[in-house]
């Protein structure tokens, strides 16, 4: 990624690093192709240019890939059952 105060890997790195944006998924999109080190911490990429059913299906795939997350599941389990407490 091109950006003009750090490369990719530096961005994810500093995106990962702080707590408040761990819920947050990460996707490159970039007219550069990235190397492996900064796609470790990103949870998709997109290069551009691209068709927006090219991005539509990877949003979609980072999307099923944390529904299908244990800790999504245990977080929604979590609310179900404080719901259904509310709701005695």
């Amino acid at each position: 990624m091109n950006m003009p105060k750090m490369n990719g890997q530096q961005f994810v790195a500093e995106i990962r690093k702080h707590p408040a944006f761990d819920r947050i998924r990460l996707i490159i999109y970039s007219t550069s192709k990235p190397d492996q080190r900064a796609l470790a911490g990103a949870d998709g990429f997109i290069l551009k240019p691209t068709k927006l059913e090219e991005l539509c299906l990877e949003i979609a795939k980072v999307i099923r890939a944390e529904a299908h997350s244990p800790a999504i599941h245990s977080m929604t389990q979590t609310r179900v059952n404080s719901n259904a407490r509310e709701s005695d």
